[in-house]
């Protein structure tokens, strides 16, 4: 005999919950929002060129936290290489197909009809069938990203170090929406086979049934307990050690950014100044009326030259001091930092937003973060890493107090992605110690940073032009006229955000209007190597002043 909970009066002819066809109707509705977004994004992720479309920036950019750094370019150009393109054309007309079908069921499942019920555990079905293709297309892809030879998972792209587990990691930050959304369908499958659901759809009152034995037996543990008791738990243990390991890797710490310890001499080089050799041009006395022309045009008349004289304004050339001593503080001559910890490799930390251009220069054949390394080495002699690591916003603010990176290194050269939250995060990051380390790679860029910085970031304070006397040129290469203007993608001055930490006002955000990294790149882009040398020591002068500045600002915390 059934318990009294599952007796019900028989109900007039598909009367019921009405209810409950909004609750079946809401994961299809639910599914064609997501298949119409992948179909409309999908042809964009391979094809990176395409990405400036309005409609794909508009449909993209909720879900930017959950697919969005498939539409990185540098993702995206990787993933053409490896065959996806054609693969995520097939899946986005797939997913179109799997839209419309959606829509359809949802419209079917307000039918109160046998065939609407049926329509819609179905659906339920298809719903699990979509979760694992999707879980397993995700899989597919993070498999290739981390595969090892590809640069994505030599540089530490996602954050974390080249091992099976950061392929798993990446793998469910990517995933677990579909595993998020299974449990309700479950349960709405389960209700579709309530007395109250088959009802409401073909007026047929018997009861029990399947669907409410089931409910009861999980809220009574069933006819045996002890058995019922058993599996439930084993579940529960499993999902509460899966959801503990996830909230650990989210509130947990990423690994510690160690400063060389030591001691050295904050003192190296002086950066001096060349000025060009004005040219002296040939003027013509002629009589204006002659029909002869007696203008003979000059090579430094050319727009050309113009350009290049403008770009190499000011050449810069290391002459060394008479004082010796290895880059670092304490006047000793081994190098390093008193308040440093151990000799772990110097790392060269990129933030990492959805903007475009966020990693110019990074990639193999430019190799502009790991010649900078390079050279850091050789003119310091302190230990590097072999490469850069790109990390987000959301895992920079995962560091112990005190044991965060230092400075991080942004670029761009367009529109500038980070959201309010992130925000929020990056600035506690810079009041808190850290140095943000910018630099325009595009005049589109210079305008987005400006705006980022003055209405976001920092709104109360201002975006000012760094005094040539400033202490980050001045150690430990001394630069009299302020930093190599470069390329005057933003004007000829660097800039920068003081605020007061700890007391004290300092520089949070060092701005290079100039794309100091293009002198960094395979080549030097062309420049000669004087004045490549000088953005190399510049680039010195950052790190060096943010290691100093970080290590007094959280000495706290260390203690």
């Amino acid at each position: 005999m059934l318990p009294d909970v599952l007796v019900t009066p028989k109900l007039g002819k598909r009367t019921g919950h009405r209810w409950l066809t909004l609750l079946f109707a809401a994961p299809f509705a639910v599914a064609a929002v997501v298949m119409g977004y992948l179909g409309a994004v999908l042809p964009w992720a391979a094809h990176p060129e395409r990405d400036a479309s309005a409609i794909s920036e508009r449909l993209a950019s909720p879900f930017d936290a959950w697919l969005g750094p498939l539409r990185e370019d540098a993702v995206a150009e990787l993933l053409g290489a490896g065959g996806y393109d054609g693969t995520f054309v097939t899946w986005s007309y797939a997913a179109l197909i799997l839209c419309a079908l959606a829509a359809v069921a949802m419209v079917l499942t307000f039918v109160r009809r046998p065939a609407g019920l049926r329509v819609a555990r179905l659906g339920f079905v298809g719903c699990y069938v979509l979760a694992v293709a999707v879980a397993l297309a995700l899989w597919s892809i993070s498999g290739f990203l981390q595969t090892p030879g590809t640069w994505i998972a030599r540089i530490g792209y996602f954050g974390e170090k080249d091992t099976h587990l950061s392929r798993v990691t990446w793998w469910w930050d990517m995933a677990w929406p579909c595993f998020v959304a299974v449990p309700p369908v479950v349960l709405l499958h389960v209700l579709s086979y309530r007395a109250s659901a088959i009802h409401l759809y073909t007026g047929d009152a018997t009861l029990p049934r399947v669907g409410d034995r089931l409910i009861e037996d999980v809220r009574t543990w069933g006819s045996d307990p002890a058995w019922r008791k058993s599996w439930m738990g084993t579940i529960a243990s499993i999902v509460a050690v899966f959801l503990a390991l996830r909230l650990l890797a989210m509130l947990g710490c990423s690994d510690r950014y160690y400063v060389p310890e030591g001691s050295g001499d904050p003192v190296v080089q002086l950066v001096q100044v060349v000025q060009p050799k004005q040219v002296v041009k040939e003027v013509f006395i002629v009589n204006p009326r002659s029909a002869i022309s007696f203008y003979v045009p000059k090579l430094e008349d050319s727009e050309v030259e113009k350009q290049v004289e403008e770009m190499t304004e000011m050449e810069y050339e290391s002459v060394t001091m008479a004082m010796a001593g290895a880059t670092g503080v304490g006047g000793g001559k081994k190098g390093g930092w008193p308040e440093g910890m151990g000799q772990k490799p110097v790392r060269f930390i990129r933030l990492r937003d959805f903007g475009p251009g966020w990693d110019d220069g990074m990639d193999q054949a430019s190799r502009a973060d790991v010649n900078f390394l390079d050279e850091f080495n050789k003119i310091t002699g302190f230990r590097v890493a072999e490469q850069s690591e790109a990390i987000t916003i959301r895992q920079l603010s995962r560091f112990d107090k005190g044991f965060a990176p230092p400075f991080v290194y942004m670029t761009g050269d367009s529109n500038i992605s980070i959201s309010r939250n992130d925000t929020q995060l990056l600035r506690e990051y810079l009041l808190d110690g850290g140095l943000l380390f910018a630099d325009a790679g595009h005049p589109n860029f210079d305008r987005a940073f400006r705006s980022y910085i003055t209405r976001e970031l920092f709104p109360d304070n201002r975006l000012l032009p760094i005094a040539d006397d400033d202490p980050i040129f001045r150690a430990p290469y001394q630069f009299p006229n302020g930093a190599p203007p470069l390329w005057h993608h933003g004007g000829r001055k660097a800039m920068g955000v003081y605020a007061k930490v700890n007391g004290r006002v300092r520089l949070v955000v060092f701005y290079h209007p100039g794309d100091i990294n293009d002198a960094w790149k395979q080549g030097n882009s062309g420049l000669d190597r004087d004045t490549a040398q000088g953005a190399f020591h510049m680039g010195i002068n950052i790190v060096y002043y943010s290691f100093t500045n970080y290590l007094e600002d959280t000495r706290k915390y260390r203690k």
